[in-house]
């Protein structure tokens, strides 16, 4: 209603709420009205932007989230679980025959045919792991870095496990359905 034209309206950066750019228009100098000494402008402080890669904010829930849907696109859970597999079917009849051996009754083969194949899930997940960073990864600090190596191992092994414990699964139901066929066949 004056007719003076309105200062510019800052612009805002949508991913951080920080000023885009600071404003065009100088500040005229401010004196002191007491002593009509110059007050110098307070410096703007640096604000150090969060880490960004390309257009995506990697959040720490985004750091996590990454390399766990990675991990998953990249196990093959059928070659783990027929691995898995025969080792824990061998793995049923070495249980079952040292359960014969020491205890010479039936009762102990069906404990080492029982207990066996227990731990070959956990040797299946303690293989190494080959860590492969995915591309959006280029612009992040070493930290995010290390917790994406971290989170990738673990849901790698994880996976490992299931996929290894399934096929045991199946092994140890199609010898119990067996079983009975040759004792009684």
């Amino acid at each position: 209603i004056t007719g003076e034209p309105l200062a510019p309206a800052a612009a805002f950066d949508p991913l951080t709420g920080l000023l885009a750019e600071a404003p065009t228009e100088k500040q005229p100098p401010r004196f002191d009205p007491k002593t009509g000494e110059l007050i110098p402008a307070l410096p703007v402080p640096a604000v150090t932007p969060p880490s960004t890669v390309g257009t995506i904010r990697m959040t720490e829930q985004s750091i996590i989230a990454l390399p766990r849907a990675d991990a998953r696109r990249r196990h093959s859970g059928d070659a783990w679980g027929v691995g898995g597999g025969l080792l824990g079917a061998g793995a049923m009849f070495v249980g079952g025959i040292f359960g014969l051996i020491t205890t010479y009754s039936d009762p102990g083969f069906l404990v080492g045919v029982a207990v066996g194949p227990l731990p070959v899930p956990l040797l299946f997940s303690l293989l190494p792991v080959s860590v492969h960073e995915s591309p959006q990864l280029e612009d992040a600090t070493p930290a995010q870095r290390a917790i994406y190596r971290q989170t990738f191992i673990a849901e790698t092994r994880i996976l490992r496990g299931r996929s290894v414990f399934k096929a045991e699964s199946v092994a140890v139901a199609i010898g119990g359905g067996l079983l009975p066929l040759l004792i009684f066949g």
